[in-house]
Formats: C-alpha cells, structure tokens, sequence
C-alpha cells in the first residue's frame, strides 16, 4: 500500500522516516541525547511515599517524556501537525512542574482542578435526555459523587494554564511557543489548515497537500528539545538532582544552542 493509498499508515513511511533524520540528524541526536538522560532518570528515581510534591513531580516528569518521545515518533513520518500539538503538551506539563516547584502547595491546585472537571461532567451527564443510556444506579451514583464532593468541603477551582505558566516564571514560553504551537497545529485556526494547501510559487492555490511535511520536522524537534530541556532542568531542580548529572544536561544545553545559532544563520533576512 502507497502513501496515497493509505497515507502515514502506508509501509513506504518508513523511507521518509529515513529522510527526515537524515536531513536533520543533529537536532536528532540531540533529541536522542535528551531522552536517554531523561529514561535514565526515570528508571533510577527513588520517590518517598511521605512526600506528595516530589511524587506528583515525578508523574510530571513521566508524562512529560511520553509526550516528547512521541513526538519524536511523530516528527520522523512528518506529520509535523500532530507531533507539534504533543510538544505543546510536553509544555503545559512543563508548566506544572515549575509551578510545582515553586510552591508545593501546587500540589492541592490540582486536586481542586480535578475535583471541578468531575464535577462539570458529572452534571452534564445528569443532564442527558431520556433514553441516552443513563441507567437509575448511574443516576445514583452521579449523584451521591456530587453531595460527597460539596460535604467534602473541597473548593473545585479549575487551572488556567496561562496563570500555571506565570506562576512557573514562565510567561514568556506560554507567550511565545505554546501560543504558537496552539495556533499552527493545536486549533483549527488558518494556519494550520493551511498545511493542506498547496501553493505556487506566488502563493497561488493549486491544490491541496497530504502527507509528509518536510518543511518544519526540524523547527518541530527544535521545539521538542527546548521543552525536554525545561522538563530535565526543573525535574533536577525538584526531586532527582542524584540521576540527572549536571555535566550531561550542560552538553546538551551547548549543543542546543549551537543549533540554534546554525538555524538563525540559514534563515534568510527580510528587507
């Protein structure tokens, strides 16, 4: 089955996954770099039962590195779009854990953020019409949920990300890269529907594109490294400076903006 048969599912993905490591292999290997140093931190943590900062820390940590390696599996096939929305979750997880280390209290934002979107769905379910499947004992159940939630005396108070971010010192990242990456491939806006649009070379439409996108695999990893770099610095910071080795995280941070710098200097200047 061909990429035009089956698209990304196609086994001929796999040429392009070739490709585009091999156009971009230094941002690669970086990626690379990160991640080995983040597994091993994950796999050697040791966190205490008694300390429910550095255990949600650690849970942030986790998924924040499932978040960047997939986008790594997603930016190698080229579907930038979808590797893009991931790095932004690899950002807003980023975010908490700042947030987390700046103030363990943190900690009881999330359990009354959880607290308020159970709420929220479980009145929205008690609000189905007749006959969409809501038994009398789910009923119930919803129900007893929400009067054990009230007389718990919990405040539900949902997270704003942007206030997670101001709060993690991070108002600029929220500003610049998780706007960005929520404009062009998070929402439905016109810029990252445009990346089915195919145009000539006075911008004219010709058609539409599907498939591997060669044009920014590399920006995509680049933003992918800049999150994993935050994740590793602030984990270190919080709960596992012990299996993070300081040296290993600084060559990277040196190959990073080596790469950067090697970007800027390929990005021709508009007059």
């Amino acid at each position: 089955m061909t990429i035009d048969e089956t698209g990304f599912l196609s086994p001929q993905i796999l040429s392009w996954i070739q490709r585009h490591r091999t156009a971009n292999s230094d941002w690669f290997q970086l990626a690379e770099n990160l991640n080995r140093i983040a597994h091993h931190a994950i796999t050697a943590m040791e966190v205490p039962s008694d300390n429910n900062q550095v255990f949600m820390a650690a849970l942030l940590s986790m998924r924040g590195l499932s978040s960047f390696q997939g986008t790594l599996l997603l930016a190698e096939r080229g579907m930038t779009q979808d590797a893009r929305i991931l790095v932004r979750s690899c950002f807003e997880t980023v975010f908490y854990l700042g947030a987390l280390l700046r103030e363990p209290e943190f900690v009881e934002a999330l359990i009354r953020d959880d607290a308020d979107q159970r709420g929220k769905m479980a009145r929205a379910l008690l609000k189905l019409p007749e006959g969409s499947g809501l038994e009398a004992e789910h009923t119930e159940k919803l129900t007893r949920f929400l009067d054990d939630l009230e007389q718990s005396g919990k405040v539900p108070q949902s997270i704003r990300v942007f206030e997670t971010a101001r709060l993690a010192g991070l108002k600029e990242i929220y500003g610049t890269y998780y706007r960005g990456l929520s404009n062009d491939a998070a929402h439905p806006s016109m810029v990252s529907l445009n990346r089915y649009v195919a145009s000539g070379d006075s911008n004219e439409v010709t058609g539409l594109h599907w498939g591997p996108d060669v044009s920014d695999v590399e920006d995509t990893v680049n933003n992918a490294c800049t999150a994993a770099i935050y994740l590793l610095t602030y984990a270190r910071e919080c709960f596992i400076p012990n299996v993070i080795e300081e040296d290993h995280l600084e060559r990277c941070w040196e190959d990073y903006k080596r790469l950067v710098d090697a970007t800027k200097s390929r990005v021709p200047l508009r007059t």
